[in-house]
C-alpha cells in the first residue's frame, strides 16, 4: 500500500471516528435545548448574516465541507431568528473537515465540559484579511456560545498545510 492510499484511509477512519464520537456526544447533552445550541455552532460558520450571532463585516470564507442542518435545528433557528433563510448555507466548504475533540463523546465527558472543536482550513486559498475576518468570526461564534452553553467553547484554527 503506497503512502497516499494510507494517508485516505487513515482520513476516512478519523472521520468516521469522529462521527460516531459527535452521536455519542449528542446522546449525553443534558436537554435538547443545549442540543440546539451545539448544532447552531457550525451553522454559525456557514453564513454569514447581520441577524445572527458572528456576524462580520466584509470578506468572511464561509462554510463547512459535507455540513447537513438537522431539522430540529432548523425549527430553532427559524422560532429564534425570525426570517432567516437556509437555501444559501450549503454552498460554501472553507472548512475542511470541524470535529469534536477533547472529552466530548467519551466516557470522561460531563455537563460542566468545555467544548472543542478543530477547523481544519487551507490556509493559502484566502487573503490575510479574509483570514483575520474568519479569525473575528470564530471568536464571535465562541462567545456566543460559551455564554448561552454557559461553558468555555473553544474553536481551533488549524491550518491543513501545518497539522
Amino acid at each position: 500500500m503506497d503512502l497516499l492510499q494510507t494517508i485516505i484511509e487513515n482520513k476516512e477512519k478519523f472521520i468516521a471516528f469522529n462521527n460516531e464520537k459527535f452521536k455519542r456526544f449528542q446522546q449525553l447533552i443534558p436537554n435538547p435545548a443545549m442540543r440546539r445550541i451545539v448544532n447552531t455552532i457550525p451553522f454559525l460558520l456557514c453564513i454569514n448574516n447581520k441577524k445572527m450571532p458572528g456576524y462580520v463585516e466584509g470578506d468572511v470564507p464561509l462554510g463547512i465541507k459535507n455540513f447537513k442542518l438537522d431539522e430540529d435545528t432548523k425549527r430553532y433557528l427559524h422560532g429564534r431568528y425570525p426570517g432567516i433563510t437556509f437555501h444559501d448555507f450549503e454552498r460554501g466548504d472553507f472548512i475542511k473537515m470541524f470535529a469534536v475533540m477533547g472529552s466530548v463523546g467519551t466516557v470522561a465527558y460531563n455537563k460542566k465540559s468545555d467544548l472543542d472543536y478543530w477547523a481544519c482550513i487551507h490556509r493559502n486559498t484566502i487573503s490575510k484579511e479574509a483570514f483575520e475576518n474568519f479569525k473575528k468570526k470564530v471568536s464571535l461564534v465562541q462567545e456566543w456560545a460559551s455564554k448561552e452553553l454557559e461553558v468555555p467553547v473553544h474553536i481551533f484554527i488549524n491550518d491543513i498545510e501545518s497539522v
